[in-house]
């Protein structure tokens, strides 16, 4: 089993080695013609994968020992928020406004659980039954068979949500307002945890 979380784009190598044998007289570890047994992997020669035919007598590989390997593949989300269609920039106070948020899947790995949190700012308030207040912010939890495919976010896929929060009234002219989103955490489609290989997944 993979340890989990466990860091992307690492390769991980797993060796197996004859370390005991007997021959058909039930004689312990008879002499390899060309290898060592044993549970040491520190004594030895690695020259090519599978192969069985190398002598390490002769400075080849020992034919007892061998590897495979496997790959972490990356799990990487990535978050772009913009005014919703027909959403103008310019308001007046007391206005509803409305933000898009996107969620793209940059990894090989399909997400679920994907939960975002909506940083409201001064001077607007959530005004958008589909978000939960979290003290002065907002979250949204995205599912699968939700928000999600059944399947979860498949990789190179994206999804968007939209947030509407309302100005207050009153405000002071010519004032600019910013509003930030960010992913909080995430899982895989299984539900396991994954550590995102770009990005701190949280809520500050």
């Amino acid at each position: 089993r993979v340890n989990n979380p466990l860091a992307a784009n690492t390769t991980i190598t797993n060796w197996a080695e004859i370390s005991y044998a007997e021959d058909g007289e039930g004689n312990a570890n008879p002499v390899d013609v060309d290898s060592n047994p044993n549970d040491d992997l520190s004594d030895d020669t690695f020259i090519s994968d599978n192969n069985i035919d190398g002598n390490a007598n002769e400075g080849g590989d020992e034919d007892d020992h061998d590897l495979a390997e496997v790959y972490v593949e990356p799990f990487d989300l990535a978050l772009y928020k913009q005014l919703a269609p027909g959403q103008s920039q310019n308001v007046e106070p007391g206005d509803l406004v409305t933000f898009r948020i996107y969620v793209v899947n940059q990894g090989a790995i399909a997400a679920d659980n994907i939960q975002v949190i909506d940083y409201i700012p001064t001077y607007l308030s959530l005004a958008d039954g589909n978000w939960a207040p979290s003290g002065a912010n907002a979250v949204r939890t995205l599912t699968a068979g939700n928000e999600l495919p059944a399947d979860g976010l498949a990789p190179d896929e994206s999804v968007w949500v939209d947030i509407t929060l309302q100005l207050a009234s009153p405000i002071p002219a010519n004032t600019q307002i910013e509003n930030f989103a960010e992913i909080v955490s995430s899982t895989d489609d299984s539900g396991n945890t994954q550590t995102d290989v770009d990005s701190n997944d949280d809520n500050n």
